[in-house]
């Protein structure tokens, strides 16, 4: 397509048109290529899944504590768990260092600028529901 656009250009528009147009053209291939390199679509599906699969032990941590096992039955009511956290682990991607080596409790979600506007904050006089 971008050969296309320099021929039609070619011989009916200013130098500063063609320009403009061959630095769009760069701009486009260089952002398709970053975004190919990155695999940042297979890396957000990742953490998709590891979410899913952690909110799969979180049901399992909570069916316990609604209803605990017989004495008996805690250390295979334990290992299942363990063997599921086990599992979750090892398919869920890595956690970027920035994100790792960060002090507990603080706030990350200006690392995050697709997350900066999804949730606005509600004024400290307003109840959250």
């Amino acid at each position: 397509m971008g050969s296309t656009v320099f021929v039609t250009l070619q011989g009916s528009t200013s130098e500063a048109i063609r320009i403009l147009a061959g630095i769009v053209g760069i701009v486009a291939a260089v952002a398709s290529g970053v975004q190919t390199a990155g695999k940042y679509g297979q890396q957000a599906e990742r953490h998709r899944q590891a979410s899913r699969h952690y909110s799969t032990v979180t049901r399992q941590i909570d069916e316990i504590l609604a209803d605990p096992p017989s004495a008996d039955q805690v250390k295979a009511a334990l290992d299942g768990l363990r063997k599921n956290l086990d599992d979750t682990g090892a398919m869920a991607p890595n956690v970027p260092p920035r994100i790792w080596n960060a002090p507990v409790g603080t706030e990350l979600s200006h690392l995050f600028r697709s997350h900066q506007d999804a949730a606005p904050a509600l004024p400290a006089d307003e109840p959250q529901a």
